[in-house]
């Protein structure tokens, strides 16, 4: 429940407002795991990873911070879709925490196998309670498509799954987050052509040193 609550968050918040405003919010994901794994599964990241968390953290909202005319949209707590972010963020590092938990009795396959098809049925239910389930015919002209986002999902979810029973959650957290904006900047550049601007280029450089920090 609580990862189908988090996607219809993380939807419906892009929706009410601008990406630029929302995105940024993801960034705490990693502040949140750290604090709740350490209530619930009693870890205690050591200096060097926090240090490196926190670098993680403010090199990706340098990352995704936006300025427009000198105003900087991406902070903008008025925002309704950028409170419902900082909820979705603070859902996923839950899902996370209870993940880890979780592993500890079942194994990879299995818990990704009940995970995925539970947030299938119950999504499926609330389009059957909505009498919505006609919309799902639209997948047909893009099943190719919707088949490789299927098989890409499934390893990174798999691959996290992995992670959490090699490492501390919020270290995981942080290197995914590191990572995917690292990706994100990249192939913005070369499949976009989007600018690398000073604060994405002084956001990499954080990250980068943030994640030296956690691995070295």
């Amino acid at each position: 429940m609580l990862n189908v609550a988090a996607n219809l968050l993380f939807l419906r918040a892009v929706q009410l407002s601008p990406l630029s405003a929302t995105i940024p919010f993801l960034s705490f994901t990693p502040v949140f795991s750290t604090a709740l794994s350490a209530l619930v599964l009693g870890e205690r990241p050591g200096r060097d990873d926090l240090a490196g968390i926190a670098l993680v953290v403010l090199g990706a909202l340098l990352v995704n911070l936006r300025w427009d005319g000198g105003s900087r949209t991406a902070a903008l707590l008025n925002e309704p879709g950028s409170v419902l972010m900082t909820g979705v963020a603070l859902v996923w590092s839950l899902t996370a925490v209870f993940d880890k938990r979780a592993l500890g009795f079942a194994s990879v396959p299995v818990h990704a196998a009940i995970q995925c098809g539970g947030v299938a049925l119950v999504l499926l239910a609330v389009l059957a309670a909505r009498g919505r389930l006609g919309t799902l015919r639209c997948v047909g002209p893009v099943r190719g498509r919707l088949a490789v986002a299927l098989v890409a999902g499934g390893l990174g979810l798999g691959f996290q799954f992995l992670a959490l029973r090699l490492t501390l959650v919020g270290v995981m957290e942080a290197l995914k987050r590191s990572i995917g904006m690292l990706f994100a900047v990249g192939l913005g550049r070369l499949v976009f052509g989007e600018p690398l601007t000073p604060g994405k280029l002084a956001g990499v450089a954080l990250m980068s040193a943030g994640v030296a920090l956690i691995v070295l």
